[in-house]
């Protein structure tokens, strides 16, 4: 007698697995499951272990500022332009020169510029790990250096300007107390405060400067070699 052929439904049937049927697949494969389980925590471990930490590392630098007559504090130089010449310019010749004290090719970590929102604060910042704290700190260095360099020399011309309107002004009230005219003393009265005016700006004004050397705060883990 032929014996009867399986059923699609059957075959279909047969292939299923009930959870029953898993629980003892694992039970009897329990030591795969627990030598996988052991493979992974053991690459995680290496992971963590292999991978160095990651900083965030920000030199902070306050613009140079004056106060305006209406009181309010402002940059000698607006922050938008002091950033396009951090990016186009210090930031260039910092990280060449920089590259070649080193004998780098190329740098071992990231460098940002930012400016926060509503401050003459410039940020320079790098993302590195603590064994390259002492690179990161040069490069920064050499790229506010500029940065104060400029300042500087703003802050002198901008003082020079200021006294020499100054001197200019205290001439003419000069001129006008030795004269007779008829209008001298609404003149006097006009150069005095504008010749107050002038002092109070000239003692406004700040040279600005390094705020903050290198503060670092962690953000994670990265590879080793980097």
């Amino acid at each position: 007698m032929k014996a009867p052929t399986p059923s699609l439904h059957d075959s279909e049937r047969s292939d299923d697995i009930s959870p029953v049927d898993l629980m003892v697949i694992l039970v009897r494969r329990r030591r795969v499951v627990i030598a996988m389980f052991v493979g992974m925590l053991v690459v995680l471990l290496l992971f963590v272990f292999l991978r160095k930490p990651i900083y965030q590392y920000t030199s902070s630098y306050e613009l140079a500022s004056y106060v305006n007559q209406s009181g309010e504090l402002l940059g000698l130089e607006s922050p938008n332009n002091v950033l396009a010449k951090m990016k186009n310019i210090y930031l260039i010749q910092g990280v060449r020169e920089f590259l070649d004290s080193k004998s780098l090719k190329e740098l071992p970590f990231s460098l940002t510029v930012s400016n926060p929102k509503d401050t003459l604060l410039v940020n320079v910042e790098s993302k590195a790990t603590d064994d390259q704290k002492s690179l990161v700190s040069d490069l920064h260095n050499l790229v506010l250096n500029r940065l104060a360099d400029d300042q500087k020399r703003r802050v002198d011309k901008y003082r020079e300007m200021l006294s020499q309107q100054l001197k200019d002004v205290e001439n003419a009230l000069a001129v006008v107390q030795k004269s007779g005219s008829p209008n001298a003393n609404e003149l006097i009265s006009e150069y005095f405060t504008r010749a107050s005016s002038l002092r109070g700006k000239i003692e406004s004004v700040e040279k600005g400067g390094l705020i903050n050397e290198l503060s670092e705060a962690w953000k994670g883990l990265m590879p080793a070699g980097c």
